[in-house]
């Protein structure tokens, strides 16, 4: 657990339990059809969302908490080592470690906090979870949508390196950070 400050508000970050779901389905559901649209690994109502954690033990979150609000107002899911649909094409990058020393996260922020270093925290502290349990790097899980020019340069801007691009549902671009 980790207590911030930022924009003059006190966050709390914290990992993600099955009793969080209802607020994380309202979080989802808050978020504009826009940012919706670029956040998919899985459902967002809440027995999907509990459904989909109590079904792989790697899986796992952090969430960010306004405390004044009582709110979720970020999270980032990943899961211990790549997926078994995305093996074929990591193995095509040379510079990818091994997919079970790869963290494949997924991160959001709610469209009022974006800009203001919630994301970088939320990527801070799953960084020190990769670390924690000796993952060698970071993967976005499903990648970036190639058209999502403000988070790949987010992601460029972070360390995260491109590995290569692969169309699913349109074009993606599958980018890694080493730690």
């Amino acid at each position: 657990m980790l207590r911030v400050t930022i924009a003059e508000q006190n966050i709390l970050i914290r990992r993600f339990s099955l009793e969080d779901a209802a607020h994380l389905s309202d979080y989802l559901l808050g978020l504009s059809a826009a940012t919706q649209q670029r956040f998919a690994p899985h459902g967002y109502a809440a027995n999907a969302i509990q459904a989909f954690y109590q079904q792989d033990p790697r899986l796992g979150a952090l969430i960010a908490i306004d405390t004044k609000q009582e709110a979720i107002i970020g999270y980032a899911a990943f899961r211990q080592e790549a997926f078994q649909h995305d093996l074929q094409r990591y193995t095509t990058y040379t510079d990818l470690p091994e997919a079970t020393q790869c963290m494949n996260y997924a991160p959001s922020v709610a469209d009022a906090w974006q800009g203001k270093g919630l994301g970088k925290r939320l990527l801070q502290e799953t960084i020190a979870l990769a670390k924690s349990t000796n993952m060698q790097a970071l993967v976005l899980w499903g990648g970036v949508q190639c058209d999502n020019e403000q988070a790949i340069q987010y992601y460029r801007k972070n360390g995260f390196i491109e590995l290569g691009s692969f169309m699913h549902q349109g074009c993606n671009l599958d980018m890694y950070l080493p730690l």
